[in-house]
């Protein structure tokens, strides 16, 4: 159960004249067509970012926002800066957006960047400016999500030292059902990402038995993600036995490959299907998002034969390699949002 309100704007943390929203810009499938366009004021604003000093008042898509600490690196073998990630989510929200509008979000933040300690925030902070849009769940918790539906919100998780961003596989209409299938793998040595990417494969071939279609992307560290755009209807129950059956189907034609252990000890060699990442505010990466390790690593979208790529590594994509991805592959994960499938009828 919840219920979603939008702010009225604040005191410092709004422009007085906020613009007229901007239309939902509109989603090519599988990179086909030009790359989604950048407002010329949010370009505007990030030449206008990168003079800014210390602590100072931006403006971005017609809000006013209180940056701090510009200056502070976030990932110190690198020498990546807040301000640096704050531009790096302003520049790719034409891309992100898509993924976060309206679903709760769930965020991992590092005050003191990579190397310091971090934390896992849910509830929206009661310092963060009234026009954030939010959402209160009512479950064994009651929880106030941020929810990111414009450019402006992006800045403002960045700069509150958000690396992370994991948003739900739900939107808060139907926060009990589901719009996509996730299967999450992951390798524990001594397999490797080699047999990671062997058991994406068979998860392909296994959507393809039944007619169906999903997305891949890296994790940005150690594995893949598997996404399989579905009708809304079954609840995260129902999604998730399917994950497990697949899993365990998976199991059967490649014996010996797939842990099912809890313990994480005696999943040593093999590759986790974790089908319980389709539980209600359990949350993966976002499509495009930073991960906080070193070089500053982006979850990144692939094509399906891209598995076949012998330089394909989880982590092959970073804040500085992205853009360039983008503007010549377009965005991949774009059929995520094609739920125009069913999960298969149980016999």
């Amino acid at each position: 159960m919840g219920d979603s309100a939008t702010g009225a704007p604040g005191d410092e943390d709004v422009s007085p004249t906020r613009k007229t929203d901007r239309p939902k810009e509109t989603r090519r499938a599988g990179g086909e067509g030009p790359p989604p366009r950048q407002d010329s004021e949010d370009l505007q604003a990030l030449a206008t970012l990168r003079t800014l000093k210390g602590n100072a008042h931006w403006e971005i898509g017609g809000r006013r926002l209180p940056l701090t600490n510009l200056q502070k690196v976030l990932w110190p073998a690198d020498g990546i800066t807040k301000r640096d990630m704050i531009e790096y989510y302003v520049r790719m929200a034409p891309y992100m957006l898509p993924y976060l509008r309206d679903r709760p979000l769930s965020m991992q933040v590092f005050p003191d960047g990579i190397e310091g300690k971090s934390f896992w925030r849910k509830d929206k902070p009661t310092h963060a400016p009234a026009w954030i849009e939010s959402w209160t769940y009512h479950g064994e918790k009651t929880k106030t999500y941020i929810v990111v539906n414009e450019v402006a919100t992006l800045a403002w998780v960045a700069n509150a030292g958000v690396i992370d961003l994991h948003p739900w596989h739900s939107r808060i209409d139907t926060p009990d059902e589901p719009d996509w299938a996730v299967f999450d793998l992951d390798p524990f040595e001594p397999a490797t990402f080699r047999d990671v990417i062997d058991i994406a494969k068979l998860v392909k071939a296994a959507l393809d038995h039944y007619g169906m279609h999903g997305v891949v992307k890296t994790s940005g560290q150690t594995g893949l993600q598997i996404y399989v755009p579905i009708r809304r209807g079954p609840d995260y129950s129902v999604v998730r036995n399917w994950v497990e059956e697949v899993g365990r189907a998976i199991d059967q034609a490649a014996p010996g490959r797939v842990s099912w252990e809890w313990a994480v000890a005696k999943r040593t060699g093999r590759i986790r299907i974790d089908y319980t990442q389709n539980i209600i505010n359990k949350t993966l990466a976002a499509p495009y998002s930073l991960r906080p390790a070193p070089g500053a690593p982006v979850s990144t979208p692939i094509a399906w034969e891209e598995l076949d790529d012998p330089e394909l590594r989880p982590d092959r994509w970073n804040i500085a390699t992205i853009a360039q991805r983008v503007a010549e592959k377009g965005d991949l994960f774009a059929p995520a949002l094609q739920a125009d499938q069913d999960l298969p009828a149980r016999p």
